[in-house]
């Protein structure tokens, strides 16, 4: 899980992106915690858009927790939540993990099943942090 706040304009983004590069390993399930962003703007949207479909073509998921209306919004009018699909959109992070879990159980052992070490050294197929 990565913790967004403030805006989410285009610098917001790239930060992420470098974030997520640094650590070597995407996790099978992203999950990004945007209770703390406000406004987000197209060059931000586009970046979000850019980082879903990187993670989709690779078979790995996108959850967003807790976004604010504005962002939202702008990410309903952009077509962005059909391409994420509305349960990927939870109202808080407890919901976010839960879905994460749901992702996880529906995984076959074939697909790898336990997934990938995530950020934070957990072997749980998505990043995860505390506050």
């Amino acid at each position: 899980m990565y913790r967004v706040f403030g805006a989410f304009f285009f610098g917001a983004a790239d930060k992420l992106e470098t974030a997520l590069k640094r650590a070597r390993q995407e996790p099978d399930i992203l999950i990004l915690r945007m209770r703390k962003v406000l406004a987000m703007d197209a060059t931000g949207l586009n970046a979000l858009e850019d980082l879903y479909e990187k993670l989709d073509a690779k078979g790995k998921h996108l959850i967003l927790s807790g976004p604010h209306t504005q962002p939202l919004l702008a990410m309903d009018r952009a077509g962005f939540l059909d391409r994420l699909g509305m349960e990927n959109v939870c109202a808080h992070i407890d919901a976010a993990l839960g879905r994460a879990g749901e992702i996880l159980a529906k995984k076959s052992p074939k697909d790898g099943g336990g997934g990938n070490l995530a950020p934070s050294g957990r072997n749980d197929s998505f990043a995860a942090a505390k506050e």
